[in-house]
């Protein structure tokens, strides 16, 4: 029997051949970070000596902070340089469980659920249905790779990215985005390098403090719980009163608000987990170091 929706054929296709070949959505994830990683240049000696070096001249300035006084800053600071493709290695290593929530809360968004049979499957739900569940992993992943890659490319900080991560107790800086600031603001890379230095030595340990990764820890997994909630509204939205289904009419069709229709939703929840998760990120990191 042929299917009423013409692209029927394509879509089932598309889903077995995703299935059967068995896509690792983590090296996927991986390849398109690549992408963007495979911009950077090497990082030889000439690069990270410099930097390193910068430690021992960071030290002296930090009896003069009054964040280093307050967290005892008082040894000498140990710099590590690192190549951003290093740099997001360690991010995905030591981000794995929101990485883990946030793929399952964007790809919720991607399955489409109700009844096909109920509604004689006009638009093909079942193998949409199908695809999405094979492709939803796949194209957040690749969504991941791709900003997380552009990100290390251009951090100049571990402590950039506000985030609760197991404390260090050295510095960790990337040579080659602080050279490129350098160039962009026409200044010398050692002063540039010096700065980002001594904010990453109070920084850090801010955000790697109890009181403080706690709290980011659970608001981070209350805006992600949310935001897997609000996705799966959406999907069960675009199958309320026809949905999806819809679209297959050119009558209707004429008739809907599709920006409406494929709207992410925002529950006052999601919004008020946000809310807070900046705040936290705001008043702890905020004032002069």
């Amino acid at each position: 029997e042929e299917p009423q929706n013409p692209f029927e054929f394509l879509l089932r296709d598309l889903a077995r051949a995703m299935s059967a070949q068995g896509v690792d959505v983590h090296r996927l994830r991986a390849e398109f970070a690549e992408l963007a990683l495979s911009a950077a240049e090497a990082l030889g000696p000439e690069h990270r000596a410099p930097i390193e070096e910068l430690g021992r001249v960071a030290s002296r300035y930090l009896p003069e902070s009054r964040v280093a006084n307050v967290l005892g800053l008082e040894h000498e600071l140990s710099v590590r340089a690192l190549h951003p493709r290093d740099g997001y290695a360690e991010l995905v290593a030591e981000l794995g469980d929101y990485l883990a929530l946030l793929e399952q809360a964007v790809a919720g968004s991607m399955t489409v659920s109700g009844n096909p049979a109920a509604q004689g499957d006009p638009f093909g739900f079942a193998a949409i249905s199908q695809l999405a569940q094979q492709a939803g992993p796949m194209i957040v992943n690749a969504q991941l790779g791709s900003v997380l890659g552009h990100f290390a490319l251009a951090s100049l900080s571990r402590s950039e990215l506000v985030l609760p991560r197991p404390a260090r107790s050295d510095v960790t800086v990337f040579p080659l985005a602080l050279e490129a600031m350098a160039r962009e603001v026409d200044a010398p890379v050692a002063e540039v390098a010096l700065w980002v230095i001594l904010e990453d030595a109070a920084r850090g340990p801010i955000v790697a403090a109890p009181v403080v990764a706690d709290r980011l820890d659970v608001e981070l997994r209350l805006f992600l719980l949310d935001l897997r909630a609000d996705a799966e509204a959406l999907g069960k939205r675009l199958t309320e009163g026809g949905g999806l289904a819809r679209l297959a009419n050119v009558e209707d069709l004429s008739s809907m608000d599709l920006a409406a229709l494929f709207e992410a939703p925002e529950s006052p929840a999601r919004t008020a987990n946000l809310r807070e998760l900046t705040a936290t990120a705001a008043t702890r990191l905020s004032g002069p170091l």
